[in-house]
């Protein structure tokens, strides 16, 4: 009797990239540098929490089609290390709690509902679509199954992050749980009289963020010269 050797199953593959800039434009970069650097400043010593930017999220094995790419996201339960996309099956089934979107025009801003829609779906606790542009951020906050509009973001701490925002006529800014502003390295060293210990939490990340937009085909160096044109 022959026993035929099973064939091999093939694998299957999650892009990691579509071919499409997954960043924009400066001022969405500056935004990504800021949260991302910021973040993981401050949970750089919680071994369980680990900050994410722009890497794709697949939420479910069996729909490899699907997928989402906050622009950074923050996932509490599971520890910092290199990946190439957030495959959610292989991080114990948890969904990062917290999502960021920076909007570079008003077409992406059209897009805010579809994409609050899928976040709520898959289990996201807080979301927050930042417009550089327009000086404006917008909150959901998870209330049982539900994503609800956050009605004053200026009066609103993130439960999860610790972190407050600040959205007026000419800015935006977003306050880490120290008190301090997220920063650029270059807007850091800009300002007459910054303390030392503030100028070393920002250049602290600046090597991981670095190496990031190097994966992403962006030039940090080029970034932090555009940054201090605008100074």
């Amino acid at each position: 009797m022959n026993h035929e050797n099973p064939l091999p199953q093939p694998q299957t593959k999650y892009p990691e990239s579509d071919g499409e800039p997954m960043v924009g434009e400066s001022a969405a970069v500056n935004w990504i540098i800021r949260l991302y650097s910021g973040l993981t400043f401050q949970f750089r010593n919680d071994a369980n929490v680990s900050v994410i930017a722009t890497l794709f999220w697949y939420p479910d094995s069996a729909d490899r089609a699907f997928r989402l790419a906050p622009d950074v996201m923050v996932v509490f339960g599971r520890q910092e290390r290199l990946r190439t996309a957030y495959r959610q099956w292989e991080e114990s089934g948890i969904s990062p709690q917290v999502v960021f979107e920076i909007l570079r025009d008003s077409k992406n801003m059209r897009k805010c509902g579809e994409r609050l829609n899928v976040f709520e779906r898959y289990g996201v606790e807080e979301c927050y679509f930042l417009d550089p542009h327009h000086f404006f951020i917008h909150g959901w906050r998870r209330s049982e199954r539900r994503l609800i509009s956050i009605p004053d973001i200026n009066a609103w701490t993130s439960p999860r992050l610790g972190i407050q925002f600040n959205a007026s006529e000419d800015k935006i800014q977003v306050i880490g749980a120290n008190g301090m502003p997220f920063r650029l390295l270059s807007e850091e060293l800009g300002e007459h009289g910054a303390g030392v210990q503030e100028t070393n939490c920002i250049r602290a990340t600046v090597p991981a963020m670095a190496a990031k937009l190097r994966e992403l085909g962006v030039d940090p160096d080029a970034v932090l010269e555009e940054s201090r044109r605008r100074l």
